[in-house]
């Protein structure tokens, strides 16, 4: 039950490690810059313990202020990589200690995102209940904190971090698939439970903006991975499509000053949505929620009820990265239903001359993954493998298939997203369309990936 979830880990670790290969150099020779860089150390969790024997890991990073203070609209492939080291450090640390039991072990979870947002300057820190305890379906860890930058001018801005979660979901895995009725016939609008996980986080941002009296005209860096990009992606998409105005004390945001990144993001809205629908937020839930959630009255957007299309220029601030040989990427997973997600998507996992040194980070991360990614291997025998493989492509091998099913495809192998898109494409004559799956199927997926997103002693203890 955990292969996948190592995987999608293991490529976000390579990602985030890559980016400590970036000589400061590099940066300085970039136009859109002229601020001073800083380096640091990041820590995050691995799934191969070091030498040390424990599992926490670190690496070095680069950031800048001035990245904070150019158009958020343009893609800055600095801040990209920043973000993407942010997204890794939100993955829970991970206690050594076997003996914590329960609750005990969460007890220290925020403990790599705090040290990273402390590194960089940021003030204030806080995180939400749900980073302190097993989560349930449609809920959302968070971090936030926040800093002044300055420009040249001497000009200063609140620079607030909005950090979803990204990995460690437990039973959030469920929300994955809690789709949701549509908003018309056609089917569109947006996904139920991500926006549910969002509203979490945005109760939450809503404290902690009160708490702090944060004010008048700020700046907004929010990044994620996997699940947490999609929350990544509508936290992004809300702001943009002026929501300030729900935190009710003049705080304002322009979509120049949204820095959005989101990594391996899944569908987040079929077609189109309404202002009111992605700007209203979801009161405090009873049930296993209550007392989890942020509390917090449901907010009903009062404004005029406009149409959003996710690709319009309204979201340009929003920048993803959605590699299709992975599965999170093609979720909600039935094509016909026409999922995507806000703003552009612009951010592809690497130049073909930073692939070598992303597969290098990979064997250090996760060497299974890494074999997965540079060896061929067969169906006759997971253990045999043919050393032949592209160590450039970067995506998961073709399963050779030659005398075991002859004739299934004219090369004798298939690729992993080639596998991935036949197998959901097929799916799509059993749940042709949203309101059947949500009638008929949802219940049973929801719980089924809920099951998956736990681990063994959790699944195992949930029957005592």
């Amino acid at each position: 039950m955990k292969s996948f979830g190592k995987k999608a880990i293991s490529l976000a670790l390579a990602f985030c490690l890559l980016c400590g290969l970036i000589p400061a150099a590099v940066f300085a020779k970039d136009p859109q810059d002229a601020y001073d860089h800083k380096s640091g150390v990041y820590h995050y969790t691995s799934n191969e313990k070091g030498e040390d024997g424990s599992y926490n890991t670190e690496d070095a990073f680069i950031w800048s202020d001035g990245w904070f203070l150019s158009d958020g609209t343009s893609l800055n492939s600095h801040l990209a990589a920043l973000s993407a080291v942010a997204a890794i450090t939100t993955a829970g640390y991970t206690a050594d200690d076997p003996g914590l039991s329960g609750e005990e072990r969460f007890a220290d979870r925020d403990r790599n995102v705090k040290e990273f947002l402390a590194t960089m300057g940021f003030e204030d820190y806080a995180c939400n209940g749900y980073y302190h305890t097993n989560r349930l379906p449609n809920s959302a860890g968070c971090a936030l904190a926040r800093k002044t930058v300055t420009d040249k001018k001497g000009d200063k801005y609140t620079l607030l971090a909005i950090l979803p979660m990204s990995a460690n979901y437990r039973n959030e895995w469920a929300g994955n698939f809690d789709v949701g009725a549509a908003e018309d016939d056609e089917g569109n609008g947006l996904h139920h439970g991500f926006k549910a996980g969002c509203d979490e986080i945005l109760r939450f941002t809503k404290k902690y903006v009160k708490d702090n009296s944060i004010t008048g005209e700020i700046k907004i860096w929010t990044a994620g991975h996997s699940r947490g990009s999609a929350l990544a992606n509508l936290i992004g998409a809300f702001f943009a499509a002026g929501g300030a105005d729900y935190f009710e004390n003049g705080l304002t945001v322009s979509p120049e000053d949204i820095y959005c990144y989101t990594f391996a993001t899944p569908g987040t809205i079929a077609g189109k949505t309404t202002k009111a629908r992605l700007l209203s937020v979801e009161g405090a839930r009873g049930g296993d929620y209550a007392g989890r959630d942020t509390a917090g009255d449901a907010y009903a957007y009062p404004g005029e009820n406009a149409v959003l299309i996710p690709d319009s220029s309204l979201f340009d601030c929003v920048h993803n990265c959605r590699p299709d040989y992975d599965l999170i990427t093609l979720l909600p997973p039935f094509i016909g239903w026409n999922f995507t997600v806000f703003g552009k998507n612009d951010l592809p996992i690497g130049s073909k001359e930073l692939k070598p040194a992303m597969l290098k980070h990979l064997e250090k991360a996760d060497p299974a993954v890494y074999k997965a990614f540079t060896e061929k291997v067969t169906l006759a025998s997971l253990l045999e493998t043919d050393a032949d493989g592209d160590a450039d492509s970067y995506e998961f091998k073709k399963l050779v298939l030659d005398g075991i099913l002859p004739g299934i495809v004219s090369d004798g192998s298939y690729s992993m997203a080639d596998m991935l898109a036949s197998r959901i494409d097929g799916l799509r004559v059993i749940m042709p369309d949203r309101a059947s799956y949500v009638e008929k199927y949802q219940e049973t997926f929801a719980a089924a990936m809920g099951i998956y997103g736990m681990a063994w002693e959790e699944f195992s203890g949930s029957f005592d």
